[in-house]
């Protein structure tokens, strides 16, 4: 990539100097120009793979830029143990708008959560209406459109990730496949701290294997004592209020927000709320762990 930022400096340099006088002075100010412009885009690209530090995203305190057909909140982009590349933001689209841009590339495997409201997609060509708590897990390659077909606005969460060093595994006999996962389908098994509902357990083209559900814990119960595992996992709050306890670090949060934890960071969630809270958790494994 940063070839590509050489290339393009290049090319303004040598545009810039066909239209401006060619004297030393002029000359000098172009190179100042293009040197600054070069590491500064070099900057964003050593931010953008940047290792992601287990932290608490909060939904509230995230700034909203307004887009043309919304807003949106930008949580984290960087790189993880298992992951080359990973971006969680969350888009809010007005009433009969569509999303253009980082949420329909298709070089990256992608995971949208509805947030609230009703969204449309159009996934090759088919149309499904998508509502609050559904999830869709996207493999890499497929075009997707999204729009807000309702009169209020929609908000949903886009997770999407890359892995180059896995992009030679190719899709055994085309049995790889995008899910959509609706709320009401995901069968609810009750336990002795409240519930769980499984959403996806298995491999992607990118990771050997993503792991979803959504666990129901009762008010002031503990989800387990601290413990670790070599995947990276984010727990992102659906209802209720939740403190997560990373590395003896205790991080509150509720409903929209989430905490990022790095592999093998110890960590144990407790439900401080008097009413039962609701949280999506993420693992993302790129290879089979070494026992």
């Amino acid at each position: 990539m940063k070839d590509i930022f050489v290339d393009v400096g290049i090319q303004l340099f040598r545009f810039a100097a066909i239209h401006t006088q060619f004297s030393k002075y002029n000359i000098m100010k172009l190179s100042v120009l293009g040197f600054v412009l070069f590491f500064s885009l070099v900057s964003v690209v050593a931010t953008a793979k940047a290792p992601i530090k287990s932290d608490l995203f909060s939904w509230e305190k995230t700034s909203v830029t307004m887009t043309s057909s919304g807003e949106c909140r930008q949580f984290l982009t960087g790189s993880t143990n298992q992951l080359d590349y990973l971006d969680v933001h969350a888009t809010t689209l007005n009433p009969g708008k569509s999303v253009s841009g980082t949420d329909i590339q298709t070089r990256y495997e992608k995971l949208i959560i509805v947030r609230d409201g009703e969204i449309l997609q159009t996934l090759n060509g088919e149309k499904k209406l998508l509502k609050s708590g559904c999830v869709v897990l996207l493999l890499a390659g497929e075009k997707v459109k999204i729009e807000n077909p309702g009169n209020k606005p929609a908000s949903y969460f886009m997770l999407q990730w890359e892995n180059p060093d896995r992009k030679d595994q190719t899709n055994p006999a085309g049995k790889l496949s995008s899910e959509i996962q609706p709320w009401e389908d995901a069968i609810f098994t009750a336990t002795e701290k409240g519930g769980t509902r499984k959403f996806f357990k298995r491999p992607t083209n990118l990771l050997y294997e993503f792991e979803m559900h959504v666990t129901t814990l009762l008010a002031g119960i503990n989800s387990h004592p601290p413990h670790t595992h070599p995947d990276d996992e984010i727990i992102l709050v659906r209802s209720g209020n939740v403190d997560m306890l990373i590395n003896g670090k205790h991080y509150p949060y509720g409903a929209g927000s989430f905490v990022f934890i790095v592999g093998n960071d110890s960590h144990g969630l407790t439900n401080t709320g008097k009413v039962p809270s609701e949280y999506y958790a993420f693992r993302f494994l790129k290879v089979k762990p070494v026992k």
